[in-house]
């Protein structure tokens, strides 16, 4: 059972890694784009999170409030693509719909925590601007 399920994550995972997202032309690749992107996306807010965390490491409060507030983020993230999948959910587009709200606000709170803790005054960033 175990070598069966493995295979079919390596298959969906091979597939999915390979997937022309120029080129998708139905539900099921475009969905698959939207999740690779948003894998992609997560990567990057990961990195522009660690980033902020470590600027503001010697400063207890800046620090704390950088961590709660991406909890909180979560949270709302969540509830959000949540409500957005109740409006699609009688419909074969809400893999599509949804997905694209997880990138959506990704890509957002990165642009977020780029601009709130990662600019400077001089004006040079700590890290380049992330992509809207």
């Amino acid at each position: 059972m175990k070598i069966f399920i493995f295979s079919a994550l390596f298959f969906c995972t091979s597939v999915f890694a390979t997937q022309d997202c120029q080129h998708a032309s139905n539900t099921l690749e475009i969905s698959q784009c939207k999740e690779q992107q948003t894998m992609l996306s997560n990567k990057q807010l990961k990195h522009y999170l660690a980033k902020a965390k470590e600027t503001y490491r010697s400063d207890t409060r800046v620090s704390k409030a950088i961590i709660e507030s991406q909890k909180v983020w979560k949270t709302y993230k969540k509830a959000q693509c949540d409500a957005v999948y109740q409006m699609y959910a009688q419909g074969t587009i809400v893999s599509i719909m949804t997905a694209d709200c997880d990138y959506e606000m990704v890509k957002q709170r990165t642009h977020d925590i780029w601009r709130n803790f990662l600019q400077t005054l001089s004006g040079d960033p700590i890290l380049p601007e992330p992509s809207q």
